[in-house]
């Protein structure tokens, strides 16, 4: 098949409706095409005086450039033949498929340039007034590419050095309440990239925002097929604020020392956002300047659509790790669909809560403060959440529906008694946690406690859902494992809460287990035999994550010398999906995988949310750039997904024969998924062809 990349104009005009089924066409011809112009920029040795089609004869900043004090663009406002026609014509503009190389190792000062305001219209005068400077129309299916030279585009530049904006004296670009020194307005098809570790676009000391994405959602189209990839961010307000952007990715970034929150969506600015991803991201020290905890999470996310974030390392935040929900009404007054959901997998949280507020939780999560469905969605697989003063988990202080699914939460809530490892407000409309290891490591105050609660709060007082997990005490089956208790057990819908101690010994009280939950009590002492929760991975003074390995063993010496046994939640756990009926062939469609799960969770379309893969897995079509999942079927093994709707997967590879009922999951090894973060090499032999654990980027600040 030939796959042709269409400049902008003429026909390529009416390819924006194409925009979300063409990721692959966009990442195939992030190239430049026949046709297509490469910019060369150089801050040291360039001058916008230049045409910029040569390493001889570069600008000195990209078109878009403000002056260092706002107010104008940079210079005589003309980069070459760029002069940002406001025409109806694309003259004058960076066309679909351009390419514009920054050379590695130089840095943008108020001396040579202002914000980078990269727009499309002129309208956007709040943002950057005056003259468009991209042509967006049809970029969505052939991007235009910013991204840092390597010697192969560019000879004799180095093979390592970091493009670098140093904010200092130069004015933000935006309204009073966000802005930025690298904006991204109106422009679909826009990708601003770095190349690796040692080549990033790093931004810092900036006023305002590091990175603004900003476009009109709820009153107009959003923008699409938006890429900003190895970056990083210092002493900004925020590293990154974001709203009206969909079929995005943001990934392979630092986020550091910011004066607020490290990524604000949808707080500062006011529009809903689509689906994308922000991947292989770490956030640390985030919140400097904010003095009553409101706005120090690492990350806060309003009015995502279905927003993934995929293999985040956030740690030592001054409030949340993340805190997030949806709000009936934003602050320029613009009503918010009332369907938002958050996806976190992979992620790995600790030590975050280091301030003192109030919020010092690994995860926090809101509503919109009414009580009619459906709410805000946010489901979690494969999280560690560990070392927080405050709760590894907060369970919905709104009217948010929360679902985990594998979390390994170990040594939180040791600031005070009532805290623990999950936290659970009556506010909550729906809460629910399968196949994970909860706590208790000895950072307790107390002896610790699995489950507490706010008893001041009953807005639903609906039953959570604990369901195939691990619970291990600490001392003794007296321990308390959780500080409530439901008056009517599963498969009952009725009862009521109970502000009744429960130890591990008398788990039958509980009530809200599920009945397949692992308790130790006197007769069976259920273990997780973590490969090292060793040196000071369990010492309430220090808590080094580096010391922890939350590993389960699989053996005598496997995977680490030390250990003596097989951890008990190796293959225990079950599927996050199910067959909806026996079949054949490449497409199955699915349902809830456990069947106590929430059945009143519909969508707009009446789909039950907790038995769409959609939630679960991701497509080639779920971000630009985006792969088909792995997954596995019960009677059919190890497939990749091509395809996802609310009911159903698509996937290639050879067509297969499964029975109703069949379990539907991330690749498992043995009998059956584990229980926790990690996926072992199972109980049936072989080794685990699950996904790896995220590999973790290494910090290196500016």
């Amino acid at each position: 098949m030939t796959i042709k990349c269409m400049r902008a104009g003429g026909q390529g005009r009416n390819l924006a409706a194409l925009a979300r089924g063409l990721a692959l066409v966009a990442l195939l011809c992030s190239a430049p095409e026949a046709g297509a112009v490469t910019y060369f920029v150089d801050p040291s040795g360039g001058s916008n005086a230049n045409n910029g089609t040569s390493p001889s004869t570069p600008w000195m900043n990209p078109p878009g450039t403000m002056a260092s004090g706002g107010g104008a663009f940079y210079g005589n406002a003309r980069w070459g033949a760029i002069t940002g026609s406001t025409s109806t014509s694309n003259a004058g503009r960076i066309q679909c498929g351009d390419v514009i190389l920054l050379r590695p190792g130089r840095t943008f000062t108020s001396a040579n340039s202002g914000s980078w305001c990269f727009a499309s219209s002129s309208s956007q005068t709040s943002n950057c007034s005056g003259a468009p400077w991209f042509y967006s129309t049809g970029c969505e299916s052939n991007p235009i590419t910013i991204r840092i030279a390597t010697p192969t585009d560019w000879s004799g530049v180095p093979t390592t050095g970091h493009v670098d904006f140093d904010g200092t004296g130069v004015t933000p670009i935006g309204a009073p309440d966000y802005n930025a020194i690298v904006n991204f307005s109106r422009v679909n098809g826009l990708h601003i990239l770095g190349v690796d570790a040692n080549r990033r676009l790093r931004v810092r000391n900036s006023s305002g925002c590091g990175f603004l994405f900003l476009n009109t959602f709820n009153g107009g189209p959003p923008n699409t097929n938006t890429v900003l990839d190895w970056f990083e961010a210092q002493n900004t307000d925020s590293g990154i604020c974001f709203g009206g952007h969909d079929n995005y990715r943001i990934s392979n970034g630092i986020i550091h020392d910011s004066r607020y929150h490290g990524i604000d969506i949808g707080f500062k600015v006011d529009w809903q956002s689509g689906t994308g991803v922000f991947r292989d991201l770490e956030l640390f020290n985030n919140g400097l300047q904010d003095t009553v905890g409101f706005s120090s999470d690492g990350i806060v996310a309003q009015a995502t659509g279905r927003a993934w974030f995929d293999r985040v390392k956030i740690h030592d935040e001054r409030a949340n790790c993340i805190n997030g929900g949806s709000a009936r009404q934003v602050g320029q007054g613009i009503p918010q669909v009332d369907t938002f959901r958050a996806i976190f997998r992979d992620a790995r949280f600790y030590r975050c809560g280091s301030a003192g507020f109030g919020g010092r939780s690994g995860v926090a999560w809101d509503g919109d403060g009414d009580l009619t469905v459906p709410h805000t969605y946010l489901f979690i697989q494969g999280l560690v959440s560990y070392g927080h003063p405050g709760n590894g988990i907060w369970a919905n202080h709104g009217t948010g529906r929360m679902n985990v699914w594998q979390a390994t939460t170990f040594g939180n809530g040791r600031a005070q008694s009532s805290w623990g490892e999950i936290w659970w407000e009556r506010t909550a409309d729906i809460f629910e946690i399968h196949n994970s290891i909860v706590g208790p490591g000895r950072s307790y105050s107390q002896s610790g406690s699995a489950w507490t609660v706010n008893a001041a709060n009953g807005l639903f007082d609906q039953k959570p859902l604990s369901n195939f997990n691990l619970y291990d005490f600490l001392n003794s089956p007296n321990d308390t494992l959780s500080y409530f208790r439901w008056t009517q057990a599963w498969p009952s819908t009725g009862g009521s809460y109970s502000q009744s101690l429960t130890s591990y010994a008398n788990i039958a009280q509980l009530g809200f287990s599920g009945g397949n939950d692992l308790v130790s009590t006197s007769a069976r002492r259920y273990q997780p035999r973590f490969a090292s929760i060793g040196g000071n991975c369990d010492n309430p003074s220090s808590l080094d994550y580096a010391s922890c390995d939350f590993r389960p063993c699989t053996g005598a010496g496997a995977p680490v010398s030390a250990c003596t046994a097989a951890s008990d939640a190796i293959d225990r756990g079950t599927f996050f999906l199910r067959a909806n009926g026996g079949g054949s062939g490449n497409t199955i469609n699915v349902r809830r995988g456990d069947p106590l799960s929430a059945k009143n969770g519909t969508d707009a379309n009446g789909v039950l949310e907790y038995g769409d893969p959609r939630n679960f897995f991701m497509s080639p079509a779920t971000f630009p750039g985006s792969t088909g999942d792995p997954i596995q079927i019960e009677g059919c093994g190890q497939r990749t997904v091509t395809a996802l709707t609310a009911t159903s997967i698509t996937f290639s590879g050879a067509p297969c024969t499964w029975a109703d009922n069949a379990g539907v999951h991330r690749p498992w090894a043995g009998n059956g998924p584990d229980i926790g973060a990690f996926e072992t090499g199972g109980t049936g032999g072989g080794g685990s062809t699950a996904p790896s654990p995220p590999t973790l980027l290494s910090v290196e600040p500016i």
